[in-house]
């Protein structure tokens, strides 16, 4: 039993999070937001889950 299913998914938070240190574009910071909302959020706490089980 793994605490991260989705590894594609946890990559890509990474990469989100990297690019948006330094983003200064309006939409692309949307994009990021709109996925976190969307799909890290839900990844995150099924993470949690696994851990308190």
């Amino acid at each position: 039993m793994g605490i991260i299913d989705k590894e594609n998914v946890w990559l890509k938070m990474l990469d989100d999070r990297n690019i948006s240190v330094h983003l200064y574009d309006k939409e692309a910071s949307r994009e990021i937001f709109e996925r976190i909302k969307r799909i890290y959020v839900r990844e995150f706490k099924r993470a949690l889950r696994k851990v308190q089980m």
